[in-house]
């Protein structure tokens, strides 16, 4: 049964709480259910939680359960654990692999699982990151993710690019941010709006994926837009080894600090999230691409040649065409 806080009959508007296993990331009329593998365990959530690794989500309205003994799940957003193969085992709950059975033992897991054993397909927003990282060779790279509301499946498969970052120290230093840390909208300054973390990958896997929840957790973006400018600035002047600045972008939110553009010094390379063949892009993610001098990219699209535009110039993008005046892109067709 849902909540209601409060219920006002006169103005007929009826304000309620989100039940658990649904979420709202603000400014919505309905709330969405949360994916499979993916959790929001307490009501009024601004996002879903992937489940992590050595644990299963059978529900998604409850919290992660630990994989039982004689089980294990070495990747995250899973419905169920694994269970060991023969000949190897798994003596504590919560494990991310099996071991080898010792000599002198014989190991055969006796473990039945009331759920079934598939991984949850990864859907466009959880595969452009890593799909563009694995098309180009950058390292050096400084990552700046947004994470408030819904893009929580945006950097799902952040697990991913640390394995990549491991074998080729492809990102170095990673950026999240929320807007303000729940800060009132009417409090939020251009420049200096807050809700910044930061983490250098070389402080380990789990530094990261810590930095990484505590910004979620402490703010979920408020109103629409956003501070992603302010991220960006922040990212460049505390890593002068960066020389490759990725922005992970929310398609369906505007930048409130666009005016903070000129003080960018470096190119971005915009990877644009919540974008699907047949939804537009946001065309001021293609003024932050062009104003820098850098590069827009989607699941199946890079746009490189935005710098050799002058004004009047049309570009086509996915489905939308774009034309660029004297303050930025237009949406045209």
């Amino acid at each position: 049964m849902r909540s209601v806080i409060p219920k006002i009959e006169e103005e007929e508007m009826e304000v309620e709480i989100c039940e658990a296993g649904t979420y709202s990331p603000g400014g919505a009329d309905e709330c969405t259910p949360c994916e499979k593998g993916t959790y929001a365990a307490k009501p009024g959530a601004p996002a879903c939680y992937f489940c992590p690794k050595g644990h299963m989500c059978p529900r998604t309205d409850a919290v992660p359960e630990q994989c039982p003994l004689g089980t294990y799940n070495n990747i995250s957003r899973q419905t169920c654990c694994r269970v060991c193969e023969p000949g190897k085992f798994a003596l504590l709950k919560g494990m991310f692999q099996c071991d080898d059975c010792p000599s002198g033992y014989r190991c055969r897991a006796r473990a039945k699982l009331p759920c079934e054993d598939e991984a949850a397909t990864p859907t466009v927003d959880e595969e452009t990151v890593t799909g563009v990282l694995k098309r180009h060779n950058w390292t050096d790279i400084g990552a700046v993710v947004d994470v408030t509301g819904s893009m929580a499946a945006c950097y799902a498969q952040i697990d991913q690019w640390l394995a990549l970052s491991h074998t080729n120290k492809l990102v170095q230093y990673f950026v999240f941010f929320n807007d303000g840390d729940n800060k009132p909208n009417k409090d939020k300054v251009i420049g200096s709006t807050g809700g910044i973390y930061a983490v250098h990958t070389n402080e380990g896997i789990a530094k990261v994926l810590t930095t990484l929840d505590t910004a979620k957790k402490n703010g979920g973006g408020g109103d629409g837009p956003e501070n992603d400018i302010e991220a960006i600035i922040y990212t460049i002047g505390n890593c002068s080894t960066c020389e490759n600045i990725i922005h992970i972008a929310d398609n369906q939110a505007t930048p409130r600090d666009l005016i903070l553009l000129d003080e960018v010094t470096k190119p971005i390379k915009v990877i644009v999230c919540k974008y699907i063949p047949g939804i537009l892009v946001n065309p001021k993610l293609l003024d932050i691409a062009y104003k820098t001098g850098g590069s827009l990219h989607t699941l199946d699209l890079d746009i490189e040649t935005l710098g050799s535009l002058k004004v009047d110039d049309t570009i086509q993008v996915g489905t939308g065409t774009y034309r660029l005046d004297v303050t930025g892109f237009i949406r045209i067709a």
